[in-house]
């Protein structure tokens, strides 16, 4: 849920998306391809401090579960916004609320419903680990959710596939809206954005083979369904040098 979240503010802000991608793409390119980027071995966190700072940014402002996991029994009476409260009362804190309070005193945010991944990184361009701290979306202390880590590096692996595979991710304004003006927040089993509707634009490196197989799964080819992919994909391919019979061994196995 967090990373549809992640995502739809990469749509919100392409600069945050572009600087991302330059990231992934350039540790993709040291590690020799993503096949081996990803793997057990060469993936590594540290080397993508800027998409780390993008999988924070979206746990910060979307946090899945607002309270649920942290609730809490008080064991005696206090007082609290001068109110008082017996000893049985059950506390849950809104995780949003209490780490927007909390880092604006201690980190001086100002403009904590804006995405802004930078606000995560230290002087040397690496993650601020105190900072990090403050960060409660999974709890904290000796109950802190022990699959965090976990969490976070699926959805580091995710956000970096997708961003090396689609040079474009944006709105389909026709369904979410101009900038995403239609997104809400939607609380099913965790709070989930509701009207997201994205549009994944390939990379012309990458979309040759693709396009290969949705020129198979068209529909009727009766319709000049080769004059839908764009030409620079198209001499990748070598469509124009097609063979008669290669074309005619395509058709009929899709009349099959």
């Amino acid at each position: 849920v967090t990373t549809a979240w992640t995502l739809c503010e990469f749509a919100r802000y392409p600069e945050v998306q572009q600087r991302a991608r330059k990231e992934v793409l350039g540790f993709i390119n040291a590690a020799g391809g993503l096949e081996r980027a990803l793997g057990p071995e060469g993936f590594a966190m540290a080397k993508l401090p800027f998409l780390e700072a993008c999988v924070m940014e979206g746990l910060r402002l979307h946090p899945v579960a607002d309270g649920a996991v942290i609730a809490h029994t008080s064991n005696k009476p206090f007082d609290m916004l001068g109110r008082s409260f017996p000893s049985g009362t059950k506390v849950v804190p809104l995780l949003k609320m209490a780490m927007r309070r909390d880092m604006a005193q201690r980190f001086g945010w100002e403009d904590l419903e804006e995405f802004r991944p930078q606000r995560w990184l230290a002087e040397d361009g690496g993650i601020d680990r105190e900072r990090d701290k403050a960060l409660l979306t999974f709890g904290a202390g000796p109950r802190v959710c022990p699959g965090a880590q976990m969490a976070k590096k699926q959805m580091a692996v995710l956000l970096c596939t997708l961003l090396s595979r689609f040079g474009s991710i944006r709105f389909d304004e026709a369904l979410s809206g101009p900038g995403g003006s239609f997104v809400r927040q939607q609380m099913l089993t965790s709070i989930c954005p509701k009207n997201l509707h994205l549009v994944f634009e390939e990379h012309v490196a990458a979309c040759a083979e693709n396009w290969a197989i949705r020129v198979l799964c068209l529909g009727s080819w009766e319709e000049d369904v080769f004059s839908q992919i764009p030409e620079v994909v198209s001499q990748k391919m070598g469509i124009g040098e097609l063979e008669d019979g290669v074309e005619e061994e395509v058709v009929d196995h899709h009349d099959d």
